[in-house]
């Protein structure tokens, strides 16, 4: 199981398909490390469409490819940015992109359980409301409702708002607000063309956020991250507007790492028309928490980016 082409094809069902993308991913990860570190590797260069590779650099024998963001800054504090107001908007629907293949095929199912057993659940420890529909600006279905909890705030995100709330007092510190608020002053894309698909992480290991939506002027061809420079969602952060190239980058999902901030997206052609397949990248965590210029690895090896392939999921460490 070294070779990343084989875990990186999700076999079977959803559970097995999970662990081996996990292990695809940590093994680009541990791979691309010292890329990660260093920057871009002799021979590879960045185009505007997106990475493209002179002479690819090998990691285990895969054509990877290093990209670097477009622009990098520290932002002012968002409890003092000046926020896009709390209003609805006409409902919009989801992108009616063609669905990834699957290779999935019904059979009945051999675990069934034949009897009910008590329940052993626990309650919640605390229930409150959210941001209700029809959301900040954007009335979308879905709203692709995400959230994490911190060391002392739990943070919402949907299409296309923001909350953060107090942990033990449950009360709003912040919003609801535009996801366009954190990009204040920022320009490009990811200020006045964000077009949500929302992630929002804790990095436990360094109590910080992570804040990502994809953005483009046609179709999403850039993701958006912002970390924060402490563990208070309202305070300041390092933001970061990633190229990806001129195709449609669609479904962001990414995952925390000890070495990289992990992303899968399902990428189609620009029209939106064909799905190309599956595709991982790593970001430079060490630089994105310093708030340097960051780097990303990405493969489009064959094995992996291929439109008969099912997509991915990066591994989270909680």
């Amino acid at each position: 199981m070294t070779k990343f082409a084989g875990l990186a094809r999700l076999l079977g069902g959803r559970r097995r398909a999970l662990v081996l993308s996990i292990f695809a991913l940590v093994l680009v990860g541990v791979g691309a490390g010292s890329v990660l570190a260093g920057g871009a590797p002799r021979g590879v260069a960045l185009k505007i469409d997106g990475p493209v590779a002179r002479a690819p650099h090998a990691l285990g024998g895969e054509r990877v490819y290093v990209g670097h963001s477009v622009k990098n800054d520290r932002s002012v504090p968002l409890r003092s940015q000046p926020r896009q107001a709390y209003t609805g908007a006409p409902e919009m629907e989801a992108s009616p992109n063609p669905r990834p293949v699957s290779r999935h095929v019904d059979a009945i199912d051999t675990v069934k359980q034949t009897r009910q057993f008590a329940a052993r659940m626990p309650s919640p420890s605390s229930s409150f409301d959210g941001i209700p529909f029809p959301g900040v600006s954007c009335s979308c279905a879905p709203p692709d409702t995400d959230g994490e909890v911190g060391a002392t705030q739990y943070v919402q995100i949907v299409n296309e708002g923001l909350q953060v709330f107090d942990k033990s007092t449950k009360a709003s510190v912040l919003g609801p607000v535009g996801i366009s608020t954190l990009w204040n002053g920022f320009g490009g894309v990811c200020q006045s063309a964000g077009d949500g698909d929302p992630v929002v992480l804790y990095d436990q290991l360094a109590n910080r956020w992570v804040v990502t939506q994809f953005a483009g002027s046609s179709v999403p061809t850039d993701e958006c991250i912002a970390v924060s420079t402490s563990s208070d969602a309202t305070g300041s952060w390092n933001r970061y507007d990633f190229h990806l190239g001129s195709d449609f980058f669609d479904y962001p999902k990414l995952g925390v790492w000890p070495d990289a901030y992990y992303m899968t997206m399902n990428v189609f052609n620009s029209a939106g028309t064909s799905f190309l397949g599956p595709q991982p990248f790593a970001f430079n965590r060490a630089a994105m928490l310093a708030g340097s210029p960051a780097t990303f690895v990405t493969t489009r090896d064959a094995s992996v980016f291929s439109p008969s392939n099912d997509a991915l999921l990066p591994a989270d460490l909680d």
